[in-house]
């Protein structure tokens, strides 16, 4: 007995597609990369004049944050004119952040897939003002293969590639920024837990 139909659509069903483009990414058979015209965007935003402007550009950027180690110490100059509190000063430190995020879209490496029949590998470091930690794994032909090239890494002279899964960062408050280095570390290793709680 058939209770339910479902008709293809032509704008709907994608077939024989060596990559496709969904929400804002490209996504083929050699991983997830940001979408060249997002990136574009972000490319051509000018410098922002006020707070307004800032919060826009970083909301566009953080939207690739995954792509980007550690995007909140790299953001920090730029996060921290965000605060209430905070005197609208655009210097050097702030332009360089600026242009450090942009060119680290440009550069970033290309996302893998997991192989959940394979272990994790979870790097976690702090900083005086932000956390981050990078989730990866030694994955083995073909899987590897496209992402060798994109790593820099030769295959013929290792067992597999080590592919990286994704990153994450945070930024640090107040109240945390004042913690030891050895508090840190613990916080960003539970951060990174949370956050990958799926892969592990």
């Amino acid at each position: 007995k058939i209770l339910h139909t479902k008709e293809a659509t032509d704008d709907k069903e994608i077939f024989f597609k060596e990559e496709l483009d969904y929400l804002g990414y490209i996504v083929s058979g050699k991983g997830i990369t940001p979408r060249t015209k997002k990136l574009d965007a972000i490319m051509k935003y000018p410098a922002p004049k006020n707070v307004k402007e800032l919060s826009s550009f970083l909301g566009l950027a953080s939207y690739y944050r995954k792509f980007i180690r550690p995007f909140a110490d790299k953001a920090h100059p730029l996060t921290a004119l965000t605060r209430k509190s905070a005197e609208w000063k655009w210097g050097e430190e702030q332009r360089d952040a600026f242009e450090c995020i942009k060119n680290c879209l440009i550069t970033s490496s290309v996302l893998g897939y997991p192989d959940f029949s394979r272990e994790f590998i979870l790097y976690t470091d702090a900083s005086g003002y932000g956390i981050g930690a990078v989730l990866a794994q030694i994955q083995l032909p073909p899987q590897s293969a496209d992402l060798a090239e994109s790593y820099g890494q030769d295959l013929r002279k290792s067992d597999g590639v080590e592919v990286v899964i994704g990153y994450t960062s945070k930024h640090l408050n107040d109240r945390e920024a004042k913690w030891s280095t050895t508090e840190k570390e613990a916080y960003a290793i539970i951060h990174a837990i949370d956050v990958f709680m799926t892969y592990l």
